[in-house]
């Protein structure tokens, strides 16, 4: 009997494991940004000058808390707009309960006015990262006095502190996303904002000289676009009654702005999507290493008059977007 109840124990534990493992893949990204981030992180920021850039006037602000206990060696790696590292570095201590509000768009004129913010904890030669000593909470403000506005661009954790493992490692990236657009007339003007992390961000590859090189880091899977060569996207966009209207590709690099009209015609042609858009985006593949899909993730802004609708986009699973996840791994 005893044998008996030992395999069908074995048998219910494989029972059980079988969806959790199925799982895996599609679970990477899936933990909150907004937590208690582990290991390190990414925040985007905007600081574009009055002309040019990603969003010109604006300024950004880091706001980053060290509620667990002390990380007196956080410091920050800066990457621009187009993936490329800057050669400044900017350290700040943090106590246990600490919270630090620094704008970052001219913290220096090495730093770039947009792009990414990478930061963990230093070595003791000053040049590379570490983990974290203990998980701190993040977030970029981002405001535009000309235009109007104040948002929030959440950050990128690369593990999440009250997680057993990796499995909600590099949140919330993920290989596909959905959004809404009206039709781009009567003063509506929809844009997305992407970001798209390469393999200078994270990498397995100890050449590429990744500022979050891994195994020390959790890996980003699959593995980001190299660099040089921007992340491709590709897109399906269906009217307010699931008509198939347009595909199209677009590309993203460390932080990207994408205006809809500058994507399609669809957007804003009366004719076809009188009361607007659904779109999927997905990361695109390749036949050269790294294949993909790749990961990303963003926001869209819907302007309208003084009205703006900000916000992350929804995304998931590539495979779970399309339809074609298996039940099992839902």
């Amino acid at each position: 009997m005893r044998k008996l109840m030992v395999g069908l124990v074995a048998v219910a534990l494989l029972a059980v494991a079988a969806p959790a493992w199925a799982q895996l893949p599609s679970s990477l990204g899936m933990g909150d940004p907004l937590g208690l981030i582990n290991s390190g992180g990414v925040m985007p920021y905007v600081g574009s000058p009055a002309s040019g850039g990603v969003s010109p006037g604006s300024i950004s602000f880091l706001e980053v808390y060290s509620p667990v206990g002390r990380n007196a060696d956080f410091h920050m790696f800066f990457f621009d707009a187009n993936c490329v590292k800057s050669p400044v570095s900017v350290g700040l201590p943090l106590t246990t309960n600490d919270v630090e509000i620094l704008r970052i768009d001219n913290i220096d004129p090495g730093v770039p006015a947009d792009g990414l913010i990478t930061a963990a904890q230093v070595d003791q030669s000053g040049f590379a990262l570490q983990p974290l000593a203990s998980p701190i909470h993040a977030r970029t403000l981002w405001i535009n006095g000309g235009q109007d506005f104040a948002r929030v661009l959440e950050p990128i954790m690369l593990d999440h502190a009250e997680f057993f493992g990796q499995l909600l490692s590099w949140s919330p990236l993920r290989t596909a996303a959905t959004f809404f657009a009206p039709l781009e007339q009567g003063g509506f003007h929809t844009t997305l904002y992407l970001v798209c992390p390469n393999n200078k961000i994270n990498s397995h590859i100890p050449a590429d000289n990744a500022v979050f090189p891994s195994p020390l880091f959790p890996e980003l899977i699959p593995n980001p676009q190299k660099p040089g060569s921007a992340t491709g996207l590709r897109a399906r966009v269906y009217d307010d009654e699931e008509a198939f209207l347009r595909d199209f590709t677009t590309t993203c690099n460390c932080l990207t702005a994408r205006a809809v009209t500058g994507l399609s015609t669809v957007f804003s042609d009366a004719t076809f999507a009188p009361r607007g858009t659904y779109t999927e985006l997905e990361g695109a593949t390749q036949t050269t290493a790294p294949l993909g899909p790749f990961s990303f993730y963003g926001w869209r802004a819907i302007q309208a008059g003084g009205l703006d609708i900000f916000g992350r986009l929804s995304n998931g699973n590539i495979d779970s977007i399309r339809g074609t996840l298996a039940i099992i791994e839902r």
